[in-house]
């Protein structure tokens, strides 16, 4: 498990003051290519133009005449991004005030083309910085699940080596599905090397109610929690947490903030006599089931170059490091 040890310093250290300030100062700056983009996004004040999608040269939108269509999807989008929309708000009123536009428009610009932009102001606000401790603790899923394949009935069990106790029964109780293809791919392939090999102590697909994950920051710089996909202890006391992604992930920012998390795990970590040996993973599975892997871990720990590795190559030396 990954905790971030300063969290509540990390809380406290923003500066609502100090990012009203630099917010306002950020619309200031930019006011007529805002008020432009509100002028190409709201026709005449009543018809809004979404741009769904952008390539070859080519835009494809929808547009909304309704108010009341409007309105009922800017609450949930709002309802979606409070922390983000209450944090703005006071620099964004000010601003729509002076120039004579609705805080709706404004925020429907600032949600579609610059969230990026707000959460590096938030960022600068934040004197503390997350510090990192990886403990070892006994894994506790709250619930012990079957793993089976619902498109795919016939998908590989493993008995060997996994952690859950496989139902053997034609019930359906207890059972949790592989989430995605992807999954279904990683599964198999740890399935084969732990029937293959004698180096795994024991292999997971992790549950959202354990207590096995990593804490990172989100957009808002608020504390999430990252449940890795699988988990993998080797015999000699090394362990692998895996994280699969599509490569047509739907959410590719947050997968690179979840990256920048997991070698930040590493680089600012507190060190002690007791620090599990730990490597994180993230395994991308494209369209012809072709697997990247892409690792994070702490160089002055494990001397080898993981990141040149193939994932079959990272299972073989992980399990064959020494203790």
């Amino acid at each position: 498990c990954v905790d971030i040890v300063n969290k509540a310093e990390i809380q406290n250290s923003e500066s609502k003051t100090q990012f009203a300030k630099l917010f306002g100062e950020w619309l200031e700056n930019r006011t007529n290519p805002i008020l432009q983009e509100i002028a190409n996004a709201f026709i005449d004040n009543k018809v809004y133009k979404k741009i769904l999608s952008t390539g070859n040269g080519s835009v494809i939108y929808s547009t909304t005449t309704n108010p009341f269509i409007f309105l009922r999807d800017y609450k949930r989008v709002v309802a979606a991004n409070k922390p983000f929309y209450d944090l703005c708000a006071p620099a964004v009123n000010a601003f729509c005030n002076k120039n004579n536009i609705h805080s709706e428009f404004l925020f429907t610009v600032l949600f579609n083309n610059h969230k990026t932009d707000i959460v590096n102001i938030i960022s600068k606000t934040r004197t503390q910085k997350p510090c990192y401790k990886i403990t070892e603790r006994p894994y506790d899923p709250q619930s012990y699940q079957e793993i089976y394949s619902a498109t795919q009935p016939e998908e590989k069990v493993s008995k060997k080596d996994y952690l859950f106790g496989i139902n053997e029964a034609e019930s359906d109780c207890n059972r949790q599905p592989l989430d995605s293809d992807p999954e279904k791919r990683v599964f198999n392939v740890i399935h084969d090397y732990a029937d293959d090999k004698e180096n795994i102590k024991l292999w997971a697909k992790n549950l959202t109610s354990s207590n096995i994950f990593g804490e990172y920051l989100d957009d808002m710089q608020s504390v999430k929690k990252s449940y890795f996909d699988f988990i993998i202890k080797f015999k000699n006391g090394f362990y692998l947490y895996i994280e699969v992604k599509s490569a047509d992930d739907i959410n590719k920012d947050k997968t690179e903030r979840l990256k920048k998390a997991y070698q930040d795990y590493f680089t600012n970590k507190v060190d002690n006599l007791f620090t599990p040996k730990l490597a994180i993973a993230v395994w991308t599975v494209d369209n012809k089931n072709q697997i990247n892997s892409d690792v994070f871990y702490d160089d002055r720990v494990i001397k080898s170059n993981l990141k040149e590795l193939t994932y079959s190559g990272l299972l073989d030396t992980l399990s064959n490091l020494g203790g």
